[in-house]
């Protein structure tokens, strides 16, 4: 998963690198003020996410605790996917995208809003 993972970005930088619609990457995101004032004891995980329309989307990465066991989960925690690492969530939206056909491309989008 080394490819999925851009670094540390801004926003705006992230979605630069991303330009294909379908395509996403994993980055911790960065203040776009890049100064002591907003510096951040721990940076937030995020997927930038262009989709088939062509407009990218940052879906923050979340980390839910069931009992002894943490989980990570793609925004809002209501798609029912929780993965044990990484590696294992981006394998799973490389790989079992949800079907959305749009137009006629044809292309799926693999975070439907």
């Amino acid at each position: 998963t080394t490819k999925e993972y851009i670094g540390l970005l801004s926003a705006d930088e992230a979605e630069d690198i991303v330009t294909r619609p379908t395509d996403f990457k994993l980055y911790h995101r960065l203040s776009q003020y890049r100064s002591i004032t907003t510096l951040e004891a721990n940076l937030p995980l995020y997927i930038v996410y262009r989709t088939t329309k062509n407009v990218a989307r940052h879906i923050p990465l979340k980390t839910i605790v069931q009992g002894s066991r943490r989980f990570l989960v793609v925004g809002k925690c209501d798609s029912g996917h929780m993965f044990e690492t990484v590696e294992a969530l981006v394998k799973f939206y490389k790989t079992y995208v949800q079907l959305k056909p749009t137009g006629e491309s044809g292309m799926v989008d693999v975070f439907p809003a």
